[in-house]
């Protein structure tokens, strides 16, 4: 089921990390995040984490181009494939300039299941701490996620502490984002989209609501009667924009309709190139999209290898589209039940 609107945060830290104490400084920096959102009712988390490219950020920024250091470590990475290895290196070239350099480091986090909060941003400063009070933390990292929380509260009576010390400051309060983040999948294929000519509707996506992109001529009318018996039939309510684009009425408008949907149906018949463009916003969102078409040369090359239904436009066939459409949304609904579960 595609998640709310978005229940999005990004985590921006800044702080001078001495070499030997790097994974004990940042264990106890993560443990403050996660305590941070588990407070405030996010029980599971997925990290987005570039940790490991601070190292060539810092590196790129304070390592002279042209010091033999640098030359060094380019050969070095030539013969490299794993990223992992070459943050490891970029982090022993370091080691050798200073034995402590500013690490940036930012996070993305993102709730596992939809929450009803706002989208918000939420930038958090962090300065020097007591080092030793950080690699106390370290022991309670390896853990499996039935003892999560109780790790979690635990590593909060370590953080209550000294929080005066550590100096977890937050330097900019919430705000709300004009982005969305796609249906999730997995931990490693959401993503969030920042869209420069759509503003993000302040609604909720509607579970039974479903999408219909297809061309505007009368000969079509037949066809979206049986597409909107198919929604009926299981339970859908089947909506389908007027025709904005020769109306005058804003891109916004099916923008809208496309958000608030959890599916949506996309008729490539004829080539419309307007239908194309919907079918690209419904893809990027994350939405669970049914192909339709009269004829398989009309779907774009790039989106063959998509499941598609081809139908005819007599009564028999168009019968035939229907009870095809009902099992594929059926499908659709036993889906998202068990995601939401």
């Amino acid at each position: 089921m595609p998640m709310m609107r978005i229940s999005n945060f990004i985590v921006e830290g800044k702080c001078f990390i001495p070499f030997q104490f790097r994974d004990s400084r940042y264990n106890e920096l993560m443990l403050r995040i996660h305590k941070y959102f588990y407070d405030m009712g996010y029980n599971e988390l997925v990290l987005h984490d570039p940790f490991y490219n601070s190292f060539q950020q810092t590196f790129e920024k304070y390592i002279p181009d042209e010091s033999p250091l640098r030359l060094k470590v380019k050969k070095f990475l030539g013969f490299i494939t794993e990223r992992q290895y070459k943050q490891e290196i970029y982090f022993l070239a370091l080691k050798q300039y200073t034995n402590e350099v500013p690490i940036h480091i930012s996070y993305s986090i993102y709730p596992a299941k939809k929450r009803n909060v706002p989208g918000s941003i939420m930038k958090i400063r962090i300065e020097p701490a007591i080092i030793y009070k950080i690699k106390q933390l370290n022991s309670y990292l390896t853990v499996d996620e039935s003892t999560y929380k109780d790790i979690i509260d635990l590593a909060a009576n370590y953080i209550y502490e000294f929080v005066d010390v550590f100096g977890f400051e937050i330097i900019e309060k919430p705000y709300s984002t004009n982005e969305y983040q796609s249906q999730k999948k997995d931990s490693t294929s959401i993503i969030t989209v920042s869209p420069s000519c759509f503003k993000v509707p302040d609604k909720n996506i509607l579970s039974q609501s479903v999408s219909v992109m297809m061309p505007f001529k009368p000969e079509y009318y037949e066809v979206y009667e049986k597409i909107k018996e198919a929604c009926s039939n299981v339970g859908l309510e089947c909506h389908r924009a007027d025709d904005f684009w020769n109306n005058g009425i804003l891109i916004q408008d099916i923008f809208e309709l496309i958000y608030c949907s959890s599916f949506v149906i996309v008729d490539f018949s004829g080539k419309n190139s307007n239908v194309f463009y919907e079918a690209g916003i419904a893809h990027t969102l994350g939405k669970d999209v049914i192909s339709l078409t009269q004829d398989i040369e009309d779907i774009p090359f790039d989106l063959k290898h998509h499941r598609h239904i081809v139908y005819g436009n007599n009564k028999e066939e168009l019968e035939n589209l229907k009870t095809k459409l009902e099992n594929r949304l059926q499908n659709l609904k036993n889906k998202q039940l068990i995601e939401t579960q």
